[in-house]
């Protein structure tokens, strides 16, 4: 597996990314080149949303009353760890990285 754990320094709004997780991906990115890095780097992954874990702080956090610094997402495995946490249209989500090999 080429890309792993490392230390989680979120910002000041709670956000944080990965830094080997392609930062160059947008709306023209393939499933392809997509399911390729993950493939090559031996991981699967496993999304969490704020609204799952937390209803209330996800009320807030849509209000504009709170930011993703209160949220302390839950890893689905023991062996999972942190590729982002980020702002989405569909809400604030984590994903992480499962080790497949």
């Amino acid at each position: 597996m080429s890309i792993k754990e490392v230390e989680v320094t979120r910002d000041q709004y709670g956000y944080w990314t990965h830094p080997d997780y392609p930062t160059h991906w947008d709306e023209n990115t393939t499933e392809e080149e997509v399911n390729k890095w993950f493939t090559d780097n031996g991981i699967a992954s496993s999304t969490v949303f704020m609204e799952d874990e937390d209803e209330e702080l996800c009320e807030r956090y849509c209000m504009g009353e709170a930011d993703a610094s209160e949220w302390d997402p839950q890893k689905p495995t023991d062996d999972a760890f942190l590729l982002f946490i980020t702002d989405t249209e569909d809400g604030c989500l984590a994903m992480f990285a499962i080790p497949s090999e």
